[in-house]
């Protein structure tokens, strides 16, 4: 990976989904490199999950924030959509996801270091969901009851057991995240002016 994550990306999403609801806000023009990678914007309201979509497909950064801080924000069908009076409220979350690797089971990862993307077949219906690196230590889950919620995320709802573990494609990852607070936020465009 050559690029981190930075705070300069947070604050694009910030513009990007300040300049949604009133066009009169400015979006910073980019001071980060224009490279490749899939993403994930994450916005959360008073420390609570309010929005979290983005692509395994590699795409600009730029492009990529600019699309997927206002998809995760305004459509992520687990939420309603943000309106502009809580933006104050939000802070935003960038992972740019980095070193895919097929694990060799559904247990050859580790917790803190990897995301996982998960997907089963089962009965001709395939059936896959994945988890960002800070998911499982959030949540406090150990390998088993990670891939297990990663199922039932994807919808499949059957019993983990060995049929399952044997047949299910674990594919690890990481990501470079970087973190802004509305507050954070403030302080940034001030800067930028």
């Amino acid at each position: 990976m050559t690029e981190p994550a930075t705070q300069s990306m947070c604050g694009y999403c910030f513009d990007t989904l300040m300049h949604n609801f009133s066009p009169s806000v400015s979006i910073t023009p980019p001071d980060f490199p224009i490279e490749e990678y899939p993403l994930f914007v994450t916005w959360h309201k008073n420390g609570h999950l309010r929005g979290c979509i983005g692509t395994f497909s590699s795409m600009r950064i730029d492009e990529g924030l600019r699309e997927y801080s206002l998809i995760s924000a305004l459509q992520d069908s687990r939420f309603r959509p943000v309106v502009a009076n809580e933006i104050p409220e939000l802070s935003v979350d960038i992972s740019l996801l980095h070193s895919f690797e097929k694990a060799s089971k559904w247990n050859d990862w580790q917790i803190g270091k990897h995301g996982i993307r998960v997907k089963y077949t089962h009965e001709g219906q395939t059936f896959g969901a994945t988890y960002l690196p800070n998911v499982m230590p959030e949540q406090g889950w150990n390998q088993e009851q990670a891939v297990t919620s990663c199922l039932r995320k994807g919808r499949f709802y059957g019993k983990f057991d060995d049929t399952v573990k044997n047949n299910v494609e674990v594919t690890r990852y990481q990501s470079s995240i970087a973190k802004m607070s509305y507050q954070e936020y403030l302080e940034w465009k001030k800067g930028k002016s």
